[in-house]
């Protein structure tokens, strides 16, 4: 192979290929150190979780996300070569009770999950992902380096410029948040590389090692794979442009070319065909159609995020900066000067190249920031139209796998055009290192990575293992909350039942597979309620699932219109579910065959609060007559006025509850007929006299004996009435009167952190928990009045310690919240002052920096 490749005319000073890999090895240890901080303080007990700071402090355990996912699936093809997993069956998520079904020929992102499977005994899972991600990196810069170096023959310009394939943000973006393509961006270069020898020296061996990336990239990561094939005939035009001597005249040339490119060429059409058939049909996922322009917009960057640094990282990923800008500007501008200066052939080749990188620049830019491009993002909707699997891309910015290599060649070519003429080694090194220090420093800035501790056991999760292994079963769980499947919560579930090897028919795909979908989600989703019909127990018995573990602290609003105490009880309480452990937020509970007693042993616990509020005005907007009140909520209401005008609310899933009824607050004077609705039917249906000139809350009972969805619909039969808001109640809550308090126990709030062993406390932990609105409550209408509000919180803090403060305050109304601070040793009392009988909320931010127990809250009326 010639080595006279180079297209610039600077000093060469090439390095022997040893010292190649172990300088380039060195540099990526370094940039590693800098970059990844605090990450090496953390190399054998954590993991990379996002790019930026999303805590109070640098690590925490058990942060969910597309790091844990990846870890599970380099963890499985690490078992698969133990012997552990049969080969391509992942039997421990989406399994629905048929281990043949899970048959997976996915391709586990091999090569990365070999060089884990390889790191793993030496130190552990958060080592060995720690160390694969560093031999990526290593990997990215050496391929780059040797690419750049086919373009320009100074190595200290060469490894300077190469830098840029490392240190572009995407790449921390994507390597830090554990996406796969910060992953397979390594295969880029690669890529590049074997392109070039194949056309600027018709080398077979370029094509083998081109087809060989094609094939790692789409192993590795299929967006990569995807935007990889999109490159090839451009880079294939750069890479012609180089070349030295090609006679487009003469047929043997061209047939030199295509023998040249033929091995790249037929692994690229294979690995396409084979992709098309891979395990995952589309056509059978919510992605089907593709993804719709809206979706697309949220996951798009914006295109001033190519030079403005935003904390938004879907923007900020595509940063390109100033001083890569500054160098292209710089480099174009005095290669065509010594271009019109010189007119000598051999400038002109650098020159085109340099455009030509230039406008891949600009074309990949274009993509990057996709429906929010000039002209209405037409370039990408040109793409979308001309390139069908383009439609399936939701994050546009995914595209900027590219830019790194793309702007180390040109970065390069333009530092060599701006080099003196004759340029001494010492001017040549400095050249090159001031480049490579301000891309540190610009880049290196703005990665703050978070770190997620990994927990090596977890005892509920334990406690279904050790409890299926005495019956002599495979275990295999349902998880609490269980979602569709798309959900980056369910990374946790992947990591600790990748620690028993337990079963689960839970999983974590960005591709929702609709029979999932109808056979699971919808079939068993009331479970997330804590109601599990006999007929929901036998499914699941039959499918080989005898057990189900919930996650406390994974229980967002939206699973169900109560918290999370109101599942636990039911699942204590369940004649056919036995309890096996808690630890720490994590609860495992067996299904029995047949019912039996439950030992009491839970509080009697009979009222819950509501975590769902509904405004009228929201619902059937363009139906209603809309009117402003300052003592409205969210300063809107809903006027019916006229006979037949009606309102209702969203259909709202929920099992029986004590009490169950709907709390309305309306005004005015007129007769409603009032229909509580159960699945679509009308359960009761009453007529309702209201004369009440101020906001006055009303309460219908609902009859709900079996799991359902419940709605309400209040139509006018005379006079005008105002409706405001209305929420889903469940028990009586007192009225309190002057002089009167209530007590409420933490559990019954809306809570992160765990309810302690004697269920009458919640506990935070620092490194555990995080930190930010950690728990709140009642979000219940009390009467204008004055209140004292005391929380009952104890912690081992020292006195006078700061462990959080808490925010008093009504959601969608105009009045200021009330902050006081949480001190240890000092009683945590604030005073509050309702001016509205509107619902209010005492919500607690918790700093994570100590151990805090939350016992109770106490609500006394002072007039």
């Amino acid at each position: 192979m010639s080595e006279n490749t180079t297209i610039d005319r600077t000093p060469n000073a090439r390095l022997a290929p040893g010292r190649l890999l172990g300088l380039s090895f060195l540099i990526t240890l370094v940039v590693w150190m800098i970059f990844t901080w605090p990450l090496p303080q953390y190399v054998t007990d954590g993991i990379p979780a996002a790019h930026g700071r999303v805590e109070a402090q640098d690590a925490r355990y058990m942060i969910p996300g597309d790091h844990l996912q990846l870890l599970y699936y380099f963890w499985i093809f690490g078992d698969m070569l133990r012997g552990d997993t049969p080969w391509f069956y992942n039997l421990y998520e989406f399994n629905t009770g048929d281990d043949e079904a899970r048959y997976d020929r996915s391709t586990y992102y091999f090569p990365f999950s070999l060089f884990y499977a390889a790191f793993e005994p030496i130190g552990g899972r958060a080592f060995a992902f720690n160390a694969t991600g560093f031999i990526g990196l290593w990997l990215t810069y050496l391929f780059t380096w040797l690419l750049v170096r086919r373009y320009v023959k100074n190595e200290w310009i060469a490894g300077s410029l190469a830098l840029v394939g490392i240190l572009l943000p995407f790449r921390w973006f994507a390597f830090l948040g554990g996406s796969p393509t910060g992953y397979g961006m390594t295969w880029v270069p690669l890529l590049l590389l074997g392109l070039d020898h194949a056309v600027r020296n018709n080398r077979i061996s370029g094509g083998w090692i081109a087809g060989l990336a094609i094939v790692l990239s789409f192993s590795s990561d299929v967006h990569v794979f995807f935007f990889n094939v999109l490159i090839i005939p451009a880079w294939c035009v750069v890479a012609l442009a180089a070349r030295e001597e090609f006679d487009w005249r003469v047929p043997a040339a061209w047939r030199a070319l295509v023998i040249a490119l033929l091995p790249a060429a037929v692994l690229a059409i294979a690995t396409v065909l084979y992709s098309r058939a891979g395990s995952l049909d589309l056509a059978d996922t919510h992605m089907a159609e593709g993804r719709d322009l809206v979706e697309v917009m949220g996951f798009s960057p914006d295109r001033k995020g190519l030079f403005a640094w935003e904390e938004h990282p879907i923007s900020s990923q595509i940063y390109v900066g100033y001083t890569i800008i500054a160098l292209l500007l710089a480099g174009s501008i005095a290669s065509a000067r010594r271009l019109l200066r010189r007119r000598r052939r051999e400038d002109w080749r650098p020159a085109i190249v340099l455009g030509l990188l230039l406008a891949l620049f600009g074309g990949v830019a274009l993509l990057a920031v996709g429906p929010h491009g000039p002209f209405g993002g037409r370039a990408f909707l040109w793409a979308r139209d001309l390139i069908p699997p383009y439609a399936m891309i939701r994050q546009t910015g995914k595209i900027f796998s590219l830019m790194p290599s793309l702007l180390a060649v040109a970065g390069a070519l333009s530092l060599a055009a701006l080099l003196p003429p004759l340029a001494k080694r010492r001017t040549i090194v400095l050249f090159a290192l001031i480049p490579a220090l301000l891309l540190i420093g610009e880049y290196g800035r703005r990665t703050h990575p978070t770190i997620s501790l990994l927990q090596t056991e977890q005892p509920a999760y334990a406690a279904v293992a050790d409890d299926a292994a005495t019956d002599g079963l495979d275990p295999h769980a349902l998880v609490v909350t269980l979602w569709p499947g798309d959900t980056h919560y369910a990374s946790i579930y992947q990591h600790f039942v990748s620690l028993y090897r337990i079963r689960m028919i839970n999983g974590y795909t960005p591709a929702i597979r609709v029979a999932y979908l109808e056979d699971v989600f919808l079939r068993f989703q009331s479970i997330n309620q804590g109601w599990m019909s006999d007929e929901q127990a036998d499914n699941l018995m039959a499918r080989g699932i005898r057990y189900v573990v919930v996650h406390e602290d994974i229980f967002p609003e939206k699973v169900s219109p109560f918290p999370i105490a109101q599942t636990l009880k039911r699942f204590h309480d369940h004649p056919r579910m036995r309890f096996l452990a808690q630890s720490g937020s994590v609860w495992s509970f067996k299904i029995l065959e047949e019912p039996q007693p439950r030992p009491a042993w839970m509080p009697e616990w009979t009222r819950f609060f509501p975590a769902r509020h509904y405004e009228f005005e929201h619902i059937r907007r363009d139906a209603l007559d809309i009117r402003q009140d300052e003592q409205a909520s969210n300063r809107e209401y809903a006027r019916l006025a006229r006979t037949g005008d009606y309102v209702t609310l969203l259909d709202t899933a929920t099992p029986p509850a004590p009490d169950l009824h709907w709390k309305v607050r309306l005004r005015g004077e007129g007769a409603i007929q009032m229909e509580i609705l159960v699945d679509g039917e009308t359960v009761r249906e009453e007529l309702i006299t209201v004369r009440e000139p101020d906001w006055h809350w009303s309460e219908w009972t609902i009859p709900l004996e079996d799991y359902g969805t419940v709605n309400l619909r209040c139509t006018l039969i005379d006079g005008a009435l105002d409706f405001d808001m209305a929420l889903l109640g469940s028990g009586q809550w007192p009225d309190l009167k002057p002089g009167e308090s209530v007590r409420i126990p933490a559990p019954l709030f809306c809570h992160a952190g765990h309810i302690t062993g004697d269920r009458e406390s919640v506990l935070f932990r620092p490194l555990h928990d995080r930190s930010g609105f950690v728990f709140y409550g009642p979000k219940l209408p009390f009467e204008a009045g004055t209140y004292t509000v005391d929380l009952d919180i104890t912690s081992d803090a020292p006195d006078g310690f700061e462990l959080g403060v808490v925010h008093i305050g009504i959601e969608r109304y105009p009045v200021p919240d009330v902050i006081v601070p949480v001190i240890a040793g000092q009683d945590t009392r604030a005073t509050w002052t309702q001016p509205v009988n509107l619902p209010f909320n005492v919500v607690l931010v918790y700093h994570s920096t100590a151990r805090m127990e939350v016992h109770g809250m106490t609500f006394t009326r002072m007039d």
